[in-house]
């Protein structure tokens, strides 16, 4: 599990500042970025998903 969540963390960080060290526009670099979380989340496991999920 905490390999997926190292993961989860720093392909995002990295790709976004690939993107700015080019100088792409902060907008398109987070909308892209949000995208990229969408995809990496349906390919994350259910004890991930589900690890900081409390009753209510």
């Amino acid at each position: 599990m905490a390999g997926q969540i190292n993961w989860i963390h720093t392909t995002p960080l990295s790709r976004i500042a690939a993107e700015m060290i080019k100088a792409r526009p902060a907008g398109e670099v987070s909308r892209e970025a949000l995208g990229l979380l969408d995809e990496m989340e349906g390919l994350l496991g259910e004890p991930v998903l589900n690890c900081t999920a409390r009753d209510a």
